[in-house]
């Protein structure tokens, strides 16, 4: 089928037309035959030059497509042509020309949540298509996630992703499967869907998640050998065979000693037990298991499930090690992953309600050649002042609040903090109350620090008691509260 890939804002020269067209008569001659085919694709993705080129380029593209379909349909008028759509109403396409309409079918490569956009934006994206275009049958034809196998997340709404980049979090993939495949299941207009994709697949212009030249959007590794967690999603809602996998199986070494715990089933409830004592049982919505806050000792954890389905007993255990609780807690404030700093190791930013994770520098995008608006090319701000600079990198802005789910007793809580806007250097305060009780009213950072772009700590007290932990409370005043890095301590 045609890309847009070599087109200028010109037409397309005639030798490239009759290649495609050469192309075409020769991917239908050569398969007509087979049953397993039931609709022939002239293009894919060929409006996504709209967003880098004038409009003419889109137009010339769609003259071609046009051609393209006819000729399909005159070489085979028993099966439907099939377009693949990056673009059209997605958040980052405004002028273009629509490509749809074309074919007798229409397909959508949707990533709401990875390139763009939040994830639960596809839905809508599909129903105004679906108004759209009322008469002709949609699928959704590509949509996922990288996801690696080193590479972890305490929570993966704590950061921004960096699709074109690293890391990949084997738990954020699965948590936008998650949300993918709960608004595409009750859409009865989709006549189909397509994973993108079922293995990690070579790709030499990547250098992403925990691999180069290797796209890794699959559900299971390059070599076939490991299943990743999002497989085991997708086999506990669509199979019939007893499904019982406890997800982050692979972060091995936790960052915290409290954790959600989350497994996939197709059964109506799983029991949890850590270290031969019994947590509890907890129902599966939508094949997905929850055990909350759920406390590891110090050391090697055995963490085992147990459900039944029918006659049929299922078991999975993983063993993951687990800090000292004594030992409190160290919260890198919008990072999606966790990292070694000289002030001990910090998971990544989890706990907290509200706010908005937010990068210091714009992700520098690996892979050419679409470049997201605001991700490449900006320069690289640093934060003076402070013993670990990386702390500054992200952070969590708004208003928001932490749970830490410490042990009762006394603690430090060291609030780490900066301005990353000279521009709101004066006029940004926010207020800082702990369990309840006011510890900073009216906070300018940049005031206290001498400049934006400066970091500025400080200390407070706190008390744990009924195991209710220590509630932390960030509320804007002259402008949005931010929260850098924290640490708490005995």
């Amino acid at each position: 089928y045609v890309s847009l890939a070599s087109f200028s804002s010109g037409p397309p020269t005639e030798a490239m037309v009759q290649n495609a067209r050469q192309q075409t008569i020769e991917l239908i001659r050569q398969n007509y035959n087979h049953p397993s085919i039931f609709m022939w694709a002239v293009g894919n993705e060929i409006d996504v030059r709209g967003r880098f080129s004038p409009a003419s380029a889109s137009g010339h593209a769609r003259a071609l497509l046009e051609q393209l379909n006819t000729l399909a349909q005159e070489e085979d008028s028993s099966r439907p042509t099939a377009y693949a759509d990056c673009c059209e109403r997605a958040p980052y396409a405004d002028t273009y020309v629509s490509m749809n309409g074309v074919t007798d079918l229409i397909g959508l490569n949707r990533y709401y949540g990875w390139y763009y956009g939040d994830p639960e934006g596809l839905g809508p994206n599909l129903d105004e298509l679906h108004a759209r275009y009322p008469n002709t049958p949609i699928a959704v034809s590509e949509y996922g996630a990288g996801g690696a196998f080193t590479q972890h997340t305490d929570n993966p709404q704590g950061g921004v992703i960096a699709s074109r980049g690293r890391p990949h979090p084997e738990e954020f993939e699965s948590w936008l499967h998650e949300r993918y495949w709960l608004q595409l299941r009750d859409r009865r207009y989709i006549y189909a869907h397509w994973i993108w994709n079922m293995f990690d697949f070579s790709s030499n212009i990547r250098l992403e998640g925990d691999a180069m030249d290797i796209n890794n959007k699959g559900l299971v590794s390059h070599d076939r050998q490991r299943r990743k967690d999002a497989f085991y999603f997708y086999q506990a809602s669509w199979s019939q065979e007893p499904v019982l996998h406890i997800t982050s199986r692979r972060y091995v070494n936790r960052a915290y000693p409290v954790l959600d715990v989350r497994a996939y089933s197709n059964a109506d409830s799983a029991t949890l037990i850590v270290n031969g004592e019994e947590i509890g049982a907890t129902e599966c919505p939508d094949r997905i298991c929850v055990w909350r806050n759920v406390r590891l000792a110090p050391g090697e954890n055995v963490v085992r499930a147990q459900a039944r389905i029918g006659n049929r007993r299922l078991r999975d255990e993983v063993r993951w090690t687990a800090p000292d609780s004594e030992d409190g807690l160290r919260i890198e404030s919008g990072e999606l992953v966790g990292r070694e700093s000289p002030l001990g190791r910090f998971g990544s930013d989890n706990f907290f309600t509200g706010g908005t994770p937010v990068l210091l520098n714009s992700v520098v995008q690996q892979f050419a050649p679409v470049a997201v608006d605001g991700e490449a090319g900006s320069s690289q701000r640093s934060v003076q002042g402070h013993e670990d600079a990386a702390l500054f990198n992200a952070y969590r802005e708004g208003d928001f609040s932490y749970a830490l789910p410490v042990s009762d007793g006394d603690w430090r809580v060291r609030l780490i903090t900066f301005e990353p806007n000279p521009d709101a250097a004066e006029t940004r305060t926010f207020n800082v109350s702990v369990n309840g009780q006011a510890v900073l009213t009216d906070f300018n950072p940049a005031a206290e620090a001498g400049g934006a772009l400066r970091a500025v700590e400080h200390t407070f007290t706190a008390t744990a008691i009924n195991g209710e932990g220590v509630t932390l409370t960030f509320e804007s005043a002259g402008g949005p509260a931010i929260a850098a890095a924290i640490v708490v301590t005995r």
